[in-house]
């Protein structure tokens, strides 16, 4: 794959490539991820996949950056064995890359297993580079990709965009009778010869067994690929002239504009013995292939082959489709490529028209408690949100609104800011997700991304940390949990039962429409405050309960027993033993026992 291919599109692809398993129904209390993604990981850091964001954008809100550490590390992980030629790296404007900055391909899951194999040289003078690439020593393969340091350095990793060439898969021609494509053509069939016969692997030129369209005005035939996927070429072999004047385009709208046009607009040929490769100068994300041809003509069309980049092609477990597309540059697919920016160049925005809505299928029927709609950072286009709607069910019928009403965007959410959730009245069961623009007047959706959520027991993200302390101190312990519908209530327990008493205070707070936080105060702790504690978390689908943290009271060690009489013979050893209680780093025993013994006659 070419470098300008990788400078737009490798990275994007990363965010949907395979994490471990390619989830197509629910994860109790947890994000339902359309697709499978290539995860990244990092130290001391809460956004490393803003490394691999799909564009070399160098602002300081579109970066990665760990926070001054030693030895940070950035992660990722491929999902499965890779080969891989060179890893580029994109720094920050400020700070740039780190001295002795080095780049490890492994499958170890840690950054220091001895599986790793080193990526080329270390940087060894990072003062002032931003851009360099680390070329691997022939195809390096591994699953995890790790960039740190060569020797111990304290600093920022700043990280803008990280792109890989790796061996991938490009060049097969897809299976259309295994993806179930459908094709049509228009303004309509020449007799017997239909769509079909375009992609029926039959590449023979006689008329006969060729696709073709009445003549009339601006021809084309469309082939759904039934899911976006990376298309690097489309290979055609028109009948006679019957492509003269073609261009082809891929994209996720039904119609040619505002698709990307793969090649150049074939001019004259006759030859219908050979196929014409209509190249994309880079890997085209899109469901739909589309040939047409500007003007009154017929398109006459023998075979069409569809190669795309099998390795790093697209899963999304069904399709998205909308209304409408302002351009080229407000993608439909945005609205789910899991990266969270809301600029113009990550969002999806519908052309200014009258309940314009967008869609999303997926391939089984979910039940969805929330919808989380990440909008746009101006005010006055998150503005135009207002009162959409959210509709979820089986259904395309009305547009969608005849599916069941999840919820409706409100004016406080719209301006309270650019994350909006929609809380569902009661569980909703679908296979579409219907965003729908209510209103009278002419407005755009803008989506920059949209997230289903599943109903599920609570799930801790915040454990509590065990301690050990000394008597008279006030303590605290911190439980936060997740979960869809938002947990209701945090009980803490210690040996579990149910903590109470004046030296108690209890503090709960909101975290987002998903996650509360509650902190348990134990004040002038004693001894009848050590223990096992937990937190149980309930919503209405269960309880959760969270890790035990002990908390150990230390306190001055008592004699408990003392064996007071001790006989023995003459020239015998004498044991005294005695037992003590307590909690103190000088008595390491609680409720243990210590033995001393002698010569005969001495204690």
């Amino acid at each position: 794959m070419a470098a300008s291919c990788l400078s737009r599109r490798w990275a994007a692809v990363l965010l949907l490539l395979a994490t471990v398993v390619c989830i197509e129904g629910q994860l109790d209390g947890q994000l339902i991820d359309f697709y499978p993604s290539a995860m990244a990981t990092a130290l001391s850091s809460t956004r490393p996949q803003w490394a691999i964001k799909g564009s070399s954008e160098r602002d300081v809100d579109a970066c990665y950056f760990s926070k001054s550490v030693t030895d940070p590390w950035w992660k990722l992980d491929l999902t499965i064995v890779r080969g891989i030629f060179n890893v580029r790296v994109v720094a920050a404007t400020s700070p740039v890359l780190l001295d002795g900055l080095v780049v490890y391909v492994s499958n170890a899951t840690t950054v220091g297993g001895s599986e790793r194999v080193q990526c080329g040289d270390a940087l060894t003078s990072g003062s002032g580079v931003d851009v360099t690439t680390f070329t691997c020593s022939g195809t390096l393969v591994g699953q995890y990709v790790y960039i740190t340091t060569s020797t111990p350095t304290t600093g920022v990793l700043a990280l803008c965009e990280v792109m890989l060439n790796v061996q991938t898969g490009s060049g097969v021609a897809l299976d259309f009778s295994s993806i179930q494509a459908e094709v049509v053509q228009g303004p309509g069939d020449d007799g017997s010869r239909t769509a079909d016969l375009a992609i029926d692997g039959d590449a023979s030129s006689v008329q006969a067994q060729c696709a073709s369209t009445t003549s009339g005005s601006n021809p084309f035939l469309r082939i759904d690929l039934k899911r976006p996927r990376l298309v690097t070429k489309v290979d055609i072999k028109f009948y006679d002239d019957g492509g003269n004047g073609a261009i082809v385009e891929v994209g996720g709208n039904l119609i040619a504009a505002g698709n990307y046009q793969c090649g150049s607009t074939l001019s004259y040929q006759s030859n219908s013995g050979n196929f014409y490769s209509f190249s994309c100068s880079e890997s085209q994300l899109g469901q739909y292939v589309i040939v047409t041809i500007a003007g009154t003509a017929q398109l006459q069309m023998c075979e069409v082959q569809v190669f795309t980049d099998s390795l790093l092609d697209i899963y999304l477990p069904g399709s998205v489709t909308a209304s409408s597309q302002l351009s080229a540059n407000w993608e439909i697919w945005k609205a789910v490529d899991r990266f969270h920016a809301t600029s113009n160049k990550r969002c999806y925005r519908s052309a200014q028209g009258q309940e314009d809505y967008w869609r999303l299928e997926l391939t089984s029927v979910t039940t969805i408690s929330m919808v989380k709609i990440t909008s746009h950072f101006r005010d006055d286009f998150r503005d135009d949100l207002r009162d959409s709607r959210v509709f979820i069910g089986s259904t395309t019928t009305n547009e969608g609104k005849d599916n069941v009403l999840c919820g409706t965007v409100a004016s406080t959410a719209v301006y309270s800011g650019v994350v909006i959730y929609i809380q569902c009245a009661s569980k909703a069961v679908g296979k579409y997700i219907y965003i729908i623009d209510t209103a009278s007047s002419s407005r755009s959706l803008f989506l920059c991304e949209v997230e289903l959520y599943s109903p599920g027991v609570p799930e801790v993200t915040v454990q509590p940390q065990s301690q050990q302390v000394s008597p008279g101190v006030n303590i605290s312990l911190d439980c936060s949990a997740a979960g869809t519908p938002q947990p209701s209530s945090i009980t803490w327990k210690l040996d579990n039962v149910a903590v109470d008493g004046t030296d108690v205070q209890v503090s709960n707070s909101t975290l987002s429409e998903i996650e509360r936080m509650s902190t348990l105060t134990l004040t002038k702790v004693e001894r009848p405050r050590g223990g096992i504690y937990t937190c149980e978390v309930t919503n209405s689908e269960g309880t959760t309960v969270s890790d035990a943290a002990v908390i150990i009271v230390l306190y001055v060690p008592t004699v408990t027993a003392v064996q007071s009489l001790v006989v023995v013979l003459k020239a015998s050893n004498a044991m005294l033993q005695v037992t003590v209680s307590g909690a103190s780093p000088d008595v390491p025993n609680i409720n243990g026992s210590r033995t001393w013994s002698g010569p005969s006659g001495t204690v």
